[in-house]
Parts: structure tokens; C-alpha cells; sequence
């Protein structure tokens, strides 16, 4: 909402590396934005090149609200362990109140309540799509639309990411890593979950292994804010750890 920013925008680059990442960092702090933006923090990118001690490593398995599918509980796994082969500390991550920070943030979405959104669309005369009616109907949540060429989730089911939402309202950094395919094999269906509430149930009956045959499985490293760099020497090691250069 013009005016009244409640979840600042900011750069997400895509690349092909996490050496490509520190270079687009590195240079765009170069040309130092914050003279020109007074939203940002006044500080270049310094690498860390070592940790002053063992990594530790926290691993959120679940937020408490809704379980990851099989596919990225086994990324998670395979990524605790290697971690663990590599001398790192290795810890479970007990979320805290992840519910209410999707409650706050849903609503931060959208300050004006949907209005903004509501009007665009009915100027255009175009009838509203479901999800986007459930989004809005949601206490401020805002559905982002993904291109119909991109690999998407089945229509009316992107439901739940505060996975990642969480760490958006705390101004969290996060780097997004490749770890591995879904493989119907590997990441059957558990039908012995008893799930944690509603949401995680809608979550739970959408896996379906043969639909998801092939799907790239990524994880996110997350640090404290301002500390983008440690994200990046924590994500070096973490890559080490699993073999790549």
C-alpha cells in the first residue's frame, strides 16, 4: 500500500551460485544506496572468511503449525548430517509462536485491508480468481501470482508459507539453497501423521509422490538481522559439508 509500507520491499537475486550472490551483494553496496534511499542501513558488505567458533547449526523440522512434505524432511535430514560429518554443531530449532507471526504479518500485507487490491480488479471487470478471494479474506494476506510458465503448486492450494514469512516480519536475512529431488521412493506418503490442526491438514493431503515425481527441493539458512554475511559464511560451510565446491 502507497504510503504506508508495512513490509518493505528488497533485492532477492537469483543466480547460478553462491559466489554470484556475495559478487551482486558486494556490488551493489559498493555504489553505496543508502544516499539515495534513507530506508537503508549505511553499511558496506565485509565477508566473513572464518568463524570465531564451530558452526552451530539450528534445524526447524516443523513451525509448530504445518509439517514439511517428505521430500523436504529428508532434505533436512540429509543436510543435519552432513553438517554433523563435518564437525558442526547440530541443534533442533523449537519455533516459537510462529502462529501469531502469520497473524501479524497476514495483516501487514495489507494495512488498507485488501482495499487497493479490490478495486483494481474490479475495474478491470475481470471476476476474482478463488485463492485470491480466500487471500484476501484471510486477516490482510496477499496472494502473489505466479507466471503460468513457472512450475507451480496445483491451482487454489498455495495456502501456507510462513515458513519463510516468519523470518520476512523479524527482517530476518535468508539465503535459499538446492538440496535435492522429490523422489516418490524416498518420500512416501506418511499416513500415520496424525495432524497438528486444520492447516496442517490441508498441507498433509496435498502430497500426492507421484505428482510431485522430480520437483527440485530447496532449504533456507537464516541469520540474524544485518548479518547477511554470516549467512553467506554459514552457507560456504554447509555446501562444504555437502560436497560441493
Amino acid at each position: 500500500m502507497l504510503g504506508n509500507e508495512s513490509v518493505l520491499p528488497t533485492f532477492g537475486p537469483l543466480a547460478r551460485s553462491r559466489a554470484m550472490l556475495e559478487l551482486f551483494m558486494d556490488v551493489v553496496l559498493r555504489t553505496r544506496p543508502w544516499r539515495f534511499d534513507p530506508w537503508l542501513v549505511p553499511k558496506g558488505w565485509t565477508p566473513v572468511e572464518a568463524f570465531e567458533r564451530p558452526l552451530k547449526v539450528g534445524v526447524q523440522w516443523d513451525d509448530g503449525v504445518v509439517r514439511p512434505h517428505p521430500p523436504v524432511l529428508r532434505a533436512l535430514r540429509e543436510v543435519a548430517e552432513a553438517c554433523r560429518a563435518a564437525a558442526m554443531r547440530v541443534v533442533d530449532w523449537v519455533s516459537l509462536e510462529h502462529e501469531k507471526a502469520w497473524s501479524l504479518i497476514s495483516r501487514l500485507y495489507f494495512p488498507d485491508g485488501g482495499e487497493d487490491t479490490v478495486n483494481v480488479i474490479r475495474e478491470s471487470g475481470e471476476p476474482m480468481f478463488p485463492l485470491t478471494e480466500w487471500i484476501i479474506n484471510q486477516p490482510g494476506v496477499k496472494k502473489l501470482t505466479i507466471q503460468e510458465l513457472w512450475a507451480h503448486p496445483p491451482h487454489e492450494c498455495a495456502r501456507y508459507w510462513p515458513h519463510t514469512a516468519h523470518w520476512n516480519l523479524l527482517d530476518y536475512p535468508a539465503a535459499v539453497f538446492p538440496v535435492t529431488f522429490a523422489d516418490p521412493i524416498k518420500d512416501k506418503r506418511d499416513e500415520t501423521y496424525t495432524p497438528m490442526n486444520e492447516q496442517d491438514r490441508f498441507n498433509h493431503n496435498l502430497y500426492m509422490p507421484e505428482r510431485y515425481v522430480g520437483a527440485p527441493i530447496s532449504l533456507q539458512v537464516v541469520g540474524r538481522r544485518h548479518f547477511d554475511e554470516k549467512v553467506m559464511a554459514a552457507l560456504k560451510l554447509i555446501e562444504k559439508a555437502m560436497g560441493r565446491d
